[in-house]
């Protein structure tokens, strides 16, 4: 019998390409305690959803009674692990603990609990007011930010020569991700996000008409039944995005992100801009401020068009993927895959149109 590639296993015409799923148990050291024992007849469930505020979560985890009598929900980790047919592994993720209900037995306690990963580390702790002036770094600053919290080696970031040109600020009680992700807008980055390996991530916006290494799903491509659907927002999706800068000692900036004339909703078909406007404090240039508008018509959870449909688990999906779907490029803002042997994958993917409608 001929065994399948990796490379194989991963494309978009595999019908089945793993074998089982594994749930490994970290301990506040994310020290490895063994695997848990999860009931897969009532499956678990990852979610990325791009326009949450806890983008990554693990559903429905149900741990039979008599399992880990000792297990600690408020300090410990959970990893859901895909095992391929070849035995190679692919996290989906590390997980804390979020809502979890008891049932007691006589044998036990049985546990149906949820999970988010580990951006609730960023997303719950609020800051006393908090600034940085004329001439820092925001990426410099944004990974100062994470890693007081978020041990080193857990951060993966792209460099960026952005410079404040006027001081940003955030009130008490801000919270730790929030300013993460504005220094990081100011660079023109997706917000932060944790990725299936556990890692921070802070990156720029990928342009997915010149990605070069998109996820693959051809025409052909095994798609479970009625599950393509294609859907329109008409009403107000915005046409042009602009950023400014609202501080009064800044350069004055203005980046403007404008759909090309390939988008349906361009503005000389709806006869009007329908605009999405955003002020921020000390854009660093006007290519900056361009980038930042260009980010924005991304992480804007509204688009005119966009697609579902379900097809078997692909673990190579992560987060701001690039898919091109049946020869047109998408850039996918949500999946939720179900821990089964043979369980689905469902995808939602947003029409794009590259940074070429970048105008100064």
């Amino acid at each position: 019998m001929t065994t399948p590639t990796t490379a194989q296993l991963t494309s978009g015409d595999v019908r089945m390409r793993f074998d089982r799923f594994r749930f490994a148990l970290y301990d506040g050291t994310m020290a490895y305690l063994g695997d848990l024992d999860v009931n897969q007849d009532r499956p678990p469930r990852v979610r990325w959803d791009a326009t949450a505020r806890l983008q990554r979560t693990l559903q429905s985890v149900y741990i039979p009674a008599g399992t880990r009598a000792d297990l600690d929900t408020v300090s410990w980790s959970l990893q859901p692990i895909m095992v391929m047919l070849i035995g190679d592994e692919y996290p989906l993720g590390v997980f804390r603990w979020a809502d979890e209900d008891e049932f007691e037995f006589s044998w036990g306690i049985a546990r149906d609990t949820s999970l988010v990963d580990r951006s609730t580390i960023l997303d719950q702790q609020t800051m006393e007011a908090v600034g940085w002036g004329p001439g820092a770094s925001p990426i410099v600053a944004a990974v100062f930010m994470a890693n007081q919290v978020v041990p080193a080696d857990w951060l993966q970031y792209s460099t960026s020569a952005a410079v404040l040109n006027a001081p940003m600020s955030w009130p008490p009680g801000a919270s730790r991700i929030q300013i993460i992700t504005d220094l990081l807008a100011q660079c023109g980055f997706l917000p932060p996000y944790f990725d299936r390996n556990g890692f921070l991530q802070m990156r720029p916006a990928p342009d997915p008409l010149v990605d070069p290494d998109p996820i693959l799903w051809p025409l052909g491509a095994p798609v479970r039944l009625k599950t393509v659907a294609r859907h329109n927002t008409l009403l107000d999706t915005p046409n042009i995005y602009v950023v400014y800068d609202s501080s009064a000692q800044g350069g004055g900036f203005r980046g403007v992100y404008e759909v090309p004339p390939s988008a349906p909703h361009r503005r000389t078909r709806r006869g009007f801009y329908v605009p999405l406007v955003k002020g921020v404090s000390g854009l660093p240039s006007q290519a900056d401020a361009n980038a930042q508008a260009y980010a924005l018509s991304l992480s804007d959870g509204r688009s005119f068009r966009y697609s579902t449909y379900s097809g078997a688990a692909n673990p190579v999906h992560d987060a701001w993927s690039v898919i091109e779907f049946r020869g047109e490029r998408a850039l996918e803002t949500a999946w939720d895959l179900t821990c089964r042997n043979g369980g689905a994958m469902t995808h939602t993917l947003r029409q794009v149109y590259g940074s070429s409608g970048n105008i100064a």
